[in-house]
């Protein structure tokens, strides 16, 4: 027997004993079955007009003198500081883009008459410049 002067300890209550379980799939019905499986819609094939012809893309115009001003305007606002190629370059670019400006498209000729002219203006000043400064050299720099 127990002494009831002693102290008991306290019990401790005992947790429920639960058996794991699994968990449950929800059950849905069979998935309808569709009659015809589902197809790509097909493009219609056209047939060259002729047999074997192969058809041929269309050359994009070009403008051969709009072209070739404009390389040679570009040519003499690079070269500005050559004092008679850049001046030559561009009078003949700007004369080029100038005839080419009557053919389509003509943006390439427009552009080269633009830098013609102010390759021209650069390097006709530069060539100035230029021959002032060898006539001065030439002098013995004499004020």
């Amino acid at each position: 027997m127990e002494d009831p002067n002693v102290p008991q300890q306290p019990q401790q209550p005992q947790a429920p004993q639960y058996a794991p379980q699994q968990p449950q799939a929800p059950q849905y019905g069979p998935q309808p079955q569709y009659q015809q499986p589902y197809q790509q819609p097909h493009a219609p094939q056209y047939a060259p007009q002729q047999p074997y012809q192969q058809y041929q893309a269309v050359p994009t115009p070009t403008n051969g003198l709009g072209v070739a001003g404009f390389v040679l305007s570009m040519i003499g606002l690079v070269l500005f500081w050559v004092p008679f190629l850049d001046v030559l370059s561009a009078l003949i670019g700007v004369i080029l883009s100038g005839f080419g400006m009557k053919k389509r498209p003509n943006g390439l000729a427009i552009a080269g008459l633009v830098i013609g002219i102010i390759a021209f203006i650069v390097g006709l000043i530069w060539t100035i410049g230029a021959i002032v400064a060898v006539d001065t050299a030439s002098r013995g720099f004499r004020w």
